[in-house]
């Protein structure tokens, strides 16, 4: 049987998704979640073999529609997603931790259409923990040299793998500043952003979620002075101290945790750090936010 690629699957439940969604999603699961089991990392349409596998990212957005609420009632929909779920790549903890997602989330992918993952409520928040857990999952899975994990870790990202390689390809030998405010970015912080020759990391007032990546924090790039993360979903601890050559840090109104002497402190000292908005976080400063004035911060909140 020869299966068709991906982006035919797409085409033929196009007409079938614009009247009923659920029944689209069910067609297109059937063919792309299947291309992206039969070859173990899924079929691309890119030439080049460090692109994204498309078809895992389309057995994604199938499995995230047929979570919905709007797809609860329909026959045969929580069996199709998550036999779909099954098919992906993964590793057993891997595939066990999506599920965990798509349950929390009612969908799989961050995305403005459907699910808990911006809901300002408990279940929102389970939604959120849930995600932040299995990108950790599949990401150490991946790290470890699991390739298919790689790819499942990148469904829950804001920006895909393979314009991710391609942002810092293009922009690595250059000084323009990651500037995404207000771009509507739905998601994990793709890991490795900020390692590369950025003067600005900009990712304020979008629904950016997950932990911030040690290569934007403790790791960023030595020309790399400002960090501005406000208004976004982010949570966990920060990881580790901030680099002593940061001289902004604009993080309030997420869920971030962790001592702010330990995160902070070597920074201030250094007399680089001078603005530190973290308001409305869950730190923990058991020597007050004083100690940073001292330390030469000018604006500390």
């Amino acid at each position: 049987v020869i299966t068709p690629p991906p982006a035919i699957a797409a085409a033929a439940a196009a007409a079938a998704a614009t009247v009923d969604p659920c029944r689209g999603a069910k067609a297109v699961a059937a063919v792309a979640c299947a291309a992206a089991a039969d070859d173990g990392t899924g079929a691309s349409f890119w030439t080049q073999e460090t692109r994204a596998p498309s078809s895992v990212a389309m057995c994604g957005h199938a499995i995230s529609t047929l979570s919905t609420l709007a797809c609860a009632d329909v026959a045969g929909a929580e069996n199709c997603a998550a036999y779909a779920t099954a098919a992906l790549p993964c590793s057993a903890p891997c595939t066990a931790s999506l599920s965990v997602v798509r349950a929390a989330c009612n969908a799989l992918m961050p995305r403005s259409q459907h699910g808990r993952f911006i809901e300002l409520s408990a279940a929102g928040d389970a939604c959120r923990d849930a995600v932040m857990a299995s990108h950790d999952t599949c990401s150490a899975s991946a790290s470890s040299g699991d390739t298919g994990d790689g790819s499942c870790a990148a469904l829950m990202e804001a920006m895909p793998e393979s314009l991710s390689r391609e942002f810092k390809t293009v922009l690595g030998a250059s000084h323009y500043p990651a500037w995404w405010e207000e771009q509507d970015a739905w998601g994990v912080i793709t890991p490795g952003l900020g390692a590369n020759h950025f003067h600005a990391i900009h990712l304020g007032h979008n629904k950016l979620m997950g932990r911030v990546p040690v290569s934007m924090w403790s790791e960023l790039h030595p020309e790399a002075t400002e960090v501005f993360i406000a208004n976004n979903f982010l949570s966990g601890d920060v990881p580790g101290p901030l680099a002593p050559h940061v001289r902004s840090v604009l993080a309030p109104r997420n869920r971030l945790s962790g001592d702010l002497g330990r995160a902070f402190g070597a920074a201030a000292a250094s007399g680089s750090l001078t603005t530190l908005h973290v308001a409305h976080n869950r730190f923990s400063a058991p020597d007050g936010l004083a100690a940073f004035a001292r330390l030469g911060a000018r604006s500390v909140e």
